[in-house]
């Protein structure tokens, strides 16, 4: 049932939520008291704007510490999720956050379902890249975190969102093809590693041991969303792409009112990817048979 807050902060503070405005100033209506759980809401003395794109509100908020170069970080979060509605043919979900806060330590970020957190070590600067890298990659996830796959299945929430933020930065003209290319080059020396080291395991295995695993989470899994998409593009003459699995199942999750389940994406995968991706799954993510980098690397 639907929730109502009222939300009092301190004289001088401002309150920054994805949360809808309600009748009254401070009143904010959530669907379910589990959405409002899964709220962040940023308090204090912080630039705001909010940015609609295609039906999506994304409620920009920028702590004061680097409200000089809010211009800066609200034009780059307009260029990403434009990219990314064309990418994946359609918006994230209707109402999000894009809270940016000063670290005083490394940079990094966090979504908790439609709401992103970005942390910067420092002000963003226009020649840097380093921020944008993490922008990108936790805006990316507004999208993937709607389908609610469960902790075994990191490979594909934040393997899959390096590889396609990587993709983003490229098609917004933050990288160029090279350093697209070197980022892959990166997750095949990291994963080949890897697999040196340690007895092989699936990717789904590495989601579920957490942190020990992370290079077969992070690295595998932007390679296997690597492996599919050559796949489908090769499959198909090049007509066909990832994307179109990933906007597929999006509308699918939408379809359903919530979440999508893997089945449904490796159906897709099937139907788009033909023989190569059929149980591709099965083999590479549930068993523990190494990605196929040499066929994928030959197309």
């Amino acid at each position: 049932c639907e929730v109502e807050v009222e939300l009092t902060p301190p004289d001088g503070a401002h309150v920054s939520t994805s949360l809808e405005p309600g009748e009254r100033d401070g009143v904010h209506r959530a669907p379910s008291g589990d959405l409002l759980r899964e709220t962040y809401l940023l308090v204090g003395e912080h630039w705001e704007r909010e940015i609609e794109l295609e039906g999506t509100t994304l409620v920009l908020a920028v702590d004061g510490e680097l409200a000089d170069a809010a211009e800066l970080v609200a034009s780059q979060v307009r260029g990403f999720v434009e990219a990314g509605i064309a990418m994946l043919g359609g918006p994230p979900p209707a109402r999000c956050l894009v809270a940016i806060t000063r670290s005083d330590d490394e940079g990094g970020g966090a979504v908790l379902h439609r709401d992103a957190h970005v942390l910067m070590a420092g002000p963003p600067a226009e020649e840097a890249t380093g921020w944008r890298v993490t922008l990108c990659h936790e805006l990316f996830h507004l999208w993937n975190s709607v389908l609610g796959f469960d902790s075994r299945e990191m490979w594909f929430s934040e393997g899959l969102t390096d590889y396609g933020a990587s993709r983003l930065l490229a098609r917004t003209g933050d990288i160029d093809g090279a350093l697209c290319l070197e980022h892959a080059r990166a997750w095949a020396s990291a994963y080949v590693g890897e697999l040196r080291r340690i007895e092989p395991i699936g990717l789904r295995e590495a989601g579920a041991l957490g942190a020990k695993n992370r290079t077969l989470v992070y690295e595998g899994g932007a390679l296997a969303a690597l492996c599919m998409d050559v796949a489908i593009r090769a499959h198909s003459d090049g007509d066909r792409s990832l994307d179109d699995v990933m906007g597929r199942l999006y509308a699918l999750c939408a379809d359903a009112g919530g979440q999508a389940s893997v089945g449904e994406l490796d159906r897709l995968l099937a139907q788009f990817g033909g023989r190569a991706l059929r149980g591709f799954l099965d083999r590479h993510v549930a068993g523990a048979e190494p990605l196929p980098l040499a066929e994928t690397l030959a197309l």
